[in-house]
Parts: C-alpha cells; structure tokens; sequence
C-alpha cells in the first residue's frame, strides 16, 4: 500500500507518459495467478533462475540461493510476486481518488505557496482517506485469504515455512481429509476478515475533513 500511494500520488501529479504507466502498472492485476506463479518460480529457479544469474554475473554469487527451497527465504519469495501483483490494483483506486480531487483546491494551494509534498500532504491524502480505508480492508482481506500463488510457489514449505491459514485448511481438507478441522479453518478465516473489517472501519476517521 505505501507503494501504490506513491506511485498514485506522482501519476495523479501530471506527469510526463501518464497513461502509458497507469497501464504498464495494471497489467500485473490482470495476468492469470498461474502465470506469474510459473513466471516467479522461473526467476527464482537455483540453477537458471534470472535473480540468481544476475547476482553471479555481478560477482555477488554468495548470494546465490534457493529462494523458495529454504525455511529463511521461502516466506519473504512469496511475498514479492504478491506485492508486485498488486500494486497497480491498488494504485489505480488511489489514483482515481486523487485525480477526482477539485483542481480549484490544487490552484489556491498552489497561489498560498504549497510546495508538491504540502500539497500531497495536507490536500490530497485528507481528501482520499475514504479510499485508502477501503484499500487497507482490501489488502487485509486479500492477505487472510492468500492461497493461490502461495500454493503454486510452495503448496505451503519448505517444513510449513510459507503454511497460511488457507493452504493449511486445503491441505487438511484434501490432503488430510480432516474435514470438519478445515471446515473450522475455513470458518474461522471469515470471521477474521470480519473482525478485522470492523476494527479498520473504527480506526480511520469517519470525516477526513
């Protein structure tokens, strides 16, 4: 999320090929999850992955690992394809709300000797709370229920390294064939996205002006 606010706040700044990049980010949202499962899994691959063969071609081969084959990295490998994701998705609702900000607000700023990060600040971030509620309720849900690209990566290893609760309730479902424990699991992660959507309804300001 603090990416795409950034990314939203300079786009929604009218900068030069602003269509070009709103596109360029958005594409990501809209590829398959298989694909960019398989695409990730090649760019970490140990032997011919691109991250490992840019690191020896730079001579930092020490750094060389397998990225999803080990408990310390595996984790933090699955969050990246996720975040890359899913930047633009939430940088395009930012950036809507950013530009449907009234330019007579941006123009008297502008004449008071508002600075750009003033203007970000204390005109434009106010004015998109209620957007950037909804997108931190996005986020959370869409992070509890995280199973697809996580499965496609790791099907939940190295030694449940990368286990969440979704994986974990697939796997005791269809695996285990515990299906009373995972239709629990399943339950249970409902109430979760509920419980946590209450709770970031209280926390953000009900007016943002």
């Amino acid at each position: 999320l603090p990416i795409a606010l950034v990314l939203a706040l300079v786009l929604a700044s009218g900068v030069r090929g602003e269509k070009f990049y709103r596109t360029v980010y958005f594409i990501p949202v809209i590829v398959s999850t298989v694909i960019i499962g398989q695409l990730w899994m090649k760019i970490y691959h140990p032997s011919y992955g691109m991250l490992n063969t840019l690191l020896r071609s730079t001579g930092l081969e020490n750094l060389a690992q397998p990225w999803l084959a080990q408990k310390e990295t595996a984790l933090a490998a699955t969050f990246i394809p996720m975040i890359w994701q899913y930047i633009g998705y939430h940088m395009l609702l930012l950036y809507t709300a950013a530009k449907s900000v009234s330019s007579d607000i941006y123009e008297a700023a502008r004449v008071d000797g508002a600075t750009d990060r003033q203007v970000a600040a204390y005109i434009t971030l106010p004015q998109i709370v209620p957007m950037l509620k909804t997108c931190v309720i996005f986020a959370v849900i869409g992070s509890l229920k995280s199973f697809d690209l996580i499965y496609i990566l790791t099907k939940g290893g190295p030694s449940q390294a990368t286990e969440v609760p979704a994986t974990l309730m697939y796997s005791n479902i269809f695996t285990k064939y515990a299906y009373g424990y995972g239709s629990a699991m399943a339950v249970f992660i409902i109430v979760e996205c509920l419980l946590l959507t209450v709770l970031i309804q209280r926390l953000f300001p009900s007016d943002p002006n």
